[in-house]
């Protein structure tokens, strides 16, 4: 059959009202048969409220014997410990505890959506669409086609049963990609469709480069252990390895398995944008899929938190790649907006808009209706309405740590551009970088060690739109919501001046172990330009100067602040550091394996060292320049005092 020559399939508009969807009927077939499709339309209304007689962890707590704890996994069930024997269950140690109060699998069989159908998460690919898929007329059996790419093709040819029809949501299908208004409409429901199907399935691609071997053996690390909700790691209570889950315990596996591990984690799939909204709303019936091979979304995650934290050496390394996939596995729904941009920035996309949009099913959801889809607008537009829109929502200045570019789309120089890779990336754990500390401006902030360092690029940002005059600092109380009628390129901002940028060191870019060679550069600059940085001298917040600057480092991410990070105290990181400025200079694969220059080269990415005439120091972005003038705002998340 010539398919090429069959009409192209027209779309009809879908019922807004009735909150209707396109899915896919894909017709039985065999692997060399033409692909064969009903294209239907149904609505998709939002779930009824489900009741559930499962207690709330707390209260299931509550109900334990002594020496009994209970957890939640990432997958929403409860595992019982046992501290004494190490016992871990997924049975309440009271066997006459009645199971529908906390056995998670019994609600899940329960739950069959309506509709029903699988949703498609996958890698465009090539944008040229040289294959087809022939519509068949559910009515008149007459037959149209529909041009797709390859990697679609190759992932509805490895879906097709050969007995049964299955139903399936595909974007480029099930949306009308020429029509902007449908496009942008049903862009706002992609949560919606990802969440409420009956699963998701992930299409990494045709069977390659040893897959098979790969998703065979993290299936079985997987297995092994069990991540909770609060970031602790079990063993699974049907472990057959009980310490694999261990940090100290290496898997014995050969080369070859770690090769295929390298190869399917680099597959293109892990490295887009949309993807990860559609597998953080995906259910535990999930899977993930490699030609015909399936593994379990919660398997293969499990497998992934386990080997990211292993203090194994691999070969071929594929630590990097762990660190890369690493964030999909983590819990984000319901996290803030800015820390979620900080993990998705790096990601590749086709539309630079959807740095937004990709997001929107993710977000607490007050903020999410604030943001409507229109793929008419220009990046700049966007970007800087969701910045006046977070602005109104949070009373919190927090954006600005990505502001500062804004001109270069056509919109204020203190509106964010997301597109701009070259750039600082606030640290969650940070006053400046959106922490949870600076929530409350009311209450006064307590100088702590190092808190210098959390000068970073939300401050200079502000200090740099200053100097352009984009950002007004005439008020002497709390702005009132922007109002975007009085003029949209003006930002008026309470603040107090802290003192201006006198020394800058070079920009910290390139590879791990470029970025530690500028550091060690820094280390001799800090010696020059702050007073008394003899070995004894001591900064303002109490610790020596240069134990304050390695701690600057790590934008004060050691166990003195942060108790819970267990990474070394300040001391014993600024003796590391000491030891790293007086030795040979080290390359990447030294910089990979040793954790804490790692996550410092990761830290300082695109900084710059900087001190002012105050004799403070800390961390500024590379746009930063003397002269600059460091504020404390005061409408807003940016407290340092």
């Amino acid at each position: 059959m010539d398919t090429a020559s069959l009409p192209k399939y027209t779309y009809f508009p879908l019922k807004k009202k009735t909150q209707e969807v396109r899915l896919i009927k894909l017709l039985p077939g065999i692997s060399d048969e033409p692909l064969y499709i009903n294209l239907t339309t149904t609505p998709l209304l939002p779930p009824q409220p489900k009741t559930s007689r499962r207690l709330a962890l707390g209260a299931l707590r509550s109900t334990l014997p002594d020496g009994w704890e209970a957890h939640e996994t990432l997958e929403g069930c409860y595992v019982f410990h046992c501290s004494q024997s190490d016992e871990v269950t997924w049975k309440h140690p009271d066997p006459d505890f009645d199971s529908a109060l906390y056995d998670t699998e019994l609600e899940i069989d329960a739950q069959k959506p309506s509709p029903c159908y699988e949703a498609l998460s996958y890698v465009w690919g090539k944008p040229d669409k040289s294959h087809q898929v022939i519509v068949v007329d559910k009515n008149t059996g007459s037959r149209t086609q529909l041009q797709i790419t390859t990697n679609l093709y190759l992932a509805l040819v490895h879906l097709r049963a050969q007995d049964r029809t299955r139903t399936l949501w595909v974007d480029a299908v099930c949306i009308n990609q020429e029509d902007l208004t449908e496009r942008s409409e049903q862009v706002q429901r992609m949560a919606a469709i990802y969440a409420q199907a009956y699963k998701v399935v992930v299409w990494l691609g045709g069977e390659a480069d040893d897959s098979k071997l790969a998703l065979d053996r993290l299936k079985y690390i997987g297995e092994q252990g069990i991540v909770t909700k609060s970031n602790f790691g079990y063993r699974s209570p049907e472990a057959r390895e009980p310490d694999w889950y261990l940090a100290t315990c290496d898997i014995p596996y050969p080369s070859r398995v770690w090769n295929a591990v390298f190869q399917l984690l680099s597959r293109p799939w892990f490295e887009r944008l949309w993807i990860f909204q559609e597998i953080q709303l995906a259910n535990p019936r999930s899977v993930i899929q490699c030609g015909f091979d399936e593994i379990a979304w919660p398997t293969f995650r499990s497998a992934v938190l386990c080997l990211k934290e292993k203090n194994q050496v691999f070969t071929p390394n594929i630590t990097p790649l762990l660190r890369q996939v690493f964030p999909l596995c983590l819990e984000w729904r319901d996290e803030s907006f800015p820390l979620m941009l900080n993990a998705i920035l790096q990601r590749k996309c086709t539309d630079e808009r959807d740095f937004v949009y990709a997001l929107l099913g993710l977000i607490p959801s007050k903020f999410a209706s604030r943001i409507v889809p229109n793929y008419r607008l220009s990046c700049g537009e966007i970007y800087n309405g969701v910045f006046l829109e977070h602005l109104k929502y949070t009373g919190r200045l927090e954006l600005l740590a990505f502001g500062g570019r804004g001109a270069e789309l056509g919109a204020p120089s203190w509106s964010p551009n997301w597109l701009a890779k070259r750039q600082y990336r606030p640290n969650r754990g940070l006053a400046s970088g959106m922490s949870p500390a600076a929530q409350d401006p009311a209450i006064p902030s307590k100088p702590v060690a190092s808190a210098p360092s959390e000068l970073t690029s939300a401050l200079a940002a502000l200090a740099e739109c200053l100097l352009c005059g984009c950002v007004s600092s005439r008020s002497r109380s709390p702005p009132p919501p922007v109002n975007a009628e009085v003029d949209p390129a003006v930002l008026n901002v309470d603040a107090v001046r802290c003192g201006t940028v006198a020394h800058l060191g070079d920009v910290a870019e390139g590879e791990l172990d470029a970025r530690v060679r500028i550091a060690r550069m820094w280390d001799i600059q800090c010696r020059k330009w702050f007073r008394g940085s003899h070995p004894g001298a001591h900064y303002e917040t109490g610790e020596p100067v240069l134990e304050a600057f390695s701690t600057t480092l790590l934008e004060g991410g050691v166990d003195d602040i942060y108790p819970e990070m267990m990474r070394g105290t300040a001391r014993e990181w600024n003796e590391e550091w000491r030891v790293v400025c007086e030795g040979e200079e080290l390359n990447n694969e030294q910089v990979l394996g040793n954790s804490n220059l790692f996550r410092c080269a990761q830290m300082i990415n695109f900084s710059r060292f900087m001190a002012t005439d105050a004799q403070h120091m800390g961390l500024a972005p590379a746009e930063a320049k003397i002269g600059n003038v460091n504020m404390d705002a005061l409408y807003g998340s940016l407290r340092l005092t």
